[in-house]
């Protein structure tokens, strides 16, 4: 299940998700960027292909159109 860190602007709403395929590549993608982890975000579904920011892992996601869950 993906793990996401969630980008907000000055006033706190969300502008944009980052994907990750596990905690470990979120931490060490926070810490390459700067980025401030803030914890476990993780075991969400996602519905498009993506692929993970730090290790560049096809995620795994559902298909809506075919109605099955894709694997990577």
């Amino acid at each position: 299940m993906t793990h996401i860190h969630r980008h907000e602007d000055s006033r706190g709403d969300l502008v944009e998700l980052t994907y990750f395929c596990s905690d470990f590549c979120h931490e060490d993608w926070c810490k390459e960027s700067g980025e401030t982890y803030e914890g476990w975000d993780g075991c969400h579904e996602i519905y498009s292909p993506e692929v993970c920011a730090s290790c560049e892992k096809q995620l795994s996601y559902f298909d809506e159109e075919q109605d099955e869950f894709i694997s990577r």
